[in-house]
């Protein structure tokens, strides 16, 4: 009677535990499964080649990675500085930065003075003829030879020329300088990519390292399972097929280890790479998967934040703002410009005979009228320009909005996910328990068992896939806010 009751309280607790199960990870592991890769996809592109004159000094750099037994020991903060020395990517946006600087003084020099000089001394014949003088049809000079020289002649004299007025030179000089100011913009974009970048890569890592912990613990179990199995048969009370499916299940797990360290190697080398590190280093994770507290924000809070810190909407306002100048420029070209030039030195028949100074100075104004209608056309395509960037900052706004209230969704989904995980597992370590002793005492065969293993199994992946899907929602939320600092604070 006792054991009946016992059987049916079993009975009434596993369908318990299956119905609870069903409510709380039905649909939910579903969703989080599919954002797992999505989300990881978004965050390693950066949402764009959307960027280092301004970038701020790392707190703690490169130099201080610390080594035990040859081991690179990394927390996320020491990533995220390595990768910013290193990067491939926030390098080149540090170099246009200085092509930046370097096209600004270009056009700068268009409005400064520029100076030369030169110095010559030639051996010169000539002849008259060729020079429009025929002295033969003069009746008293026809006898006059037209070829004259050879005759040395000196001249050695410096030359200036200054800008007076040339607006479209001004124009040109301002839209450099805005620029300079674009490309600053784009290089603390491609800082800030990185770092999220770098910070999803890690938690990757992590990720990865805690499959195979948790893969290294239910081989713990699967070989646990098969000496009860094996005992249960020793003892009478279990069969060659119990044993065989407890073989399998363990198999089955080994076998996932390897894939499992593939898997992690892969992570791993990823990161190395984008830190700029040998990809041959052995790194050691310090910082853990976590459930962190992240600020509750509405909607309208958060997207008050992201216009304020995006550098995305800043840096495509500055493009749109260049564009403007470089058609200011073309028109401007339309007006007369005014410039003064002069030169002076010293000319005679060598340096030393007959050597005069001389100079001259003037102004003059250069008045474009017609030039085939190149301008015209130059001054279309750049208005086309410049209706282009407007509407390119239109979508700009739009695709901060959504990224910003997906990441809102994003990081309350995954809060919701690592809480039902983890009542997951709780309950399917119950259900594994109670399958145990309902095997060991001959009640049932250990096909409970293995599927009570599975189930556990399962909830160990999905807690870990859940903390990660998390961490990575937490660092899309900072990215889509302007303040990717905030991961690593």
């Amino acid at each position: 009677m006792m054991k009946t009751c016992r059987g049916r309280t079993e009975k009434m607790t596993f369908q318990r535990i299956n119905n609870l199960r069903k409510r709380q990870s039905g649909n939910s592991w579903g969703r989080c499964k599919s954002w797992i890769w999505g989300l990881g996809v978004m965050i390693l592109l950066g949402g764009s080649t959307l960027f280092a004159q301004a970038l701020p000094p790392a707190a703690s750099s490169a130099s201080s990675d610390s080594t035990s037994d040859g081991v690179l020991v990394l927390t996320l903060r020491q990533a995220i500085d390595l990768a910013l020395e290193n990067n491939t990517q926030v390098q080149l946006t540090r170099e246009e930065i200085d092509a930046a600087r370097a096209r600004s003084h270009q056009a700068l020099s268009a409005l400064l003075p520029n100076v030369s000089g030169s110095a010559s001394q030639m051996n010169v014949t000539a002849n008259l003829k060729a020079q429009g003088l025929d002295f033969s049809r003069v009746p008293l000079l026809s006898s006059f030879n037209p070829f004259i020289g050879p005759f040395n002649t000196f001249d050695a004299r410096a030359y200036l020329q200054q800008t007076l007025f040339n607006f479209a030179a001004i124009r040109q000089y301002q839209a450099a300088r805005a620029g300079n100011q674009l490309s600053t913009l784009e290089a603390e974009r491609a800082r800030r990519d990185t770092i999220a970048t770098i910070a999803a890569l890690y938690y990757g890592v992590l990720q990865a390292s805690a499959h195979i912990e948790a893969t290294q613990s239910n081989i713990r179990l699967n070989q646990s399972l098969l000496g009860l199995a094996e005992h249960q048969k020793e003892a009478g009370t279990g069969t060659a097929v119990d044993v065989a499916r407890a073989k399998v299940q363990l198999a089955q797990q080994q076998q996932r280890l390897l894939s499992d360290q593939v898997a992690y190697e892969d992570a791993k080398l990823r990161l190395l790479k984008a830190m700029g590190k040998e990809v041959s280093t052995e790194v050691k994770l310090v910082d853990a998967m976590t459930l962190h507290d992240v600020p509750a924000l509405t909607v309208t809070e958060a997207l008050a934040q992201a216009e304020n810190d995006r550098v995305e909407l800043k840096s495509q306002e500055e493009r749109e703002h260049v564009a403007r100048l470089q058609l200011s420029a073309t028109k401007a070209e339309r007006l007369p410009s005014v410039g003064f030039a002069a030169n002076y030195g010293s000319s005679g028949l060598t340096p030393d005979n007959s050597a005069l100074p001389t100079r001259s100075y003037g102004v003059a104004a250069s008045i474009p009228i017609f030039d085939g209608g190149r301008r015209e056309g130059r001054i279309a395509e750049q208005s086309v320009r410049v209706r282009q960037e407007a509407i390119r900052s239109e979508d700009v706004k739009q695709q901060v909005e959504v990224e910003v209230r997906l990441a809102l969704k994003t990081i309350e989904s995954a809060r919701q996910q690592v809480r039902v995980s983890e009542e997951n597992l709780s309950l399917a370590e119950t259900e594994l328990e109670l399958s145990r002793d309902r095997f060991q005492e001959g009640v049932t065969n250990n096909i409970e068992v293995v599927n009570a293993q599975t189930s556990l199994e399962q909830a160990r992946d999905r807690k870990v896939d859940a903390l990660f899907l998390f961490n990575l929602a937490r660092v899309n939320l900072d990215r889509a806010l302007g303040q990717v600092e905030r991961i690593y604070q």
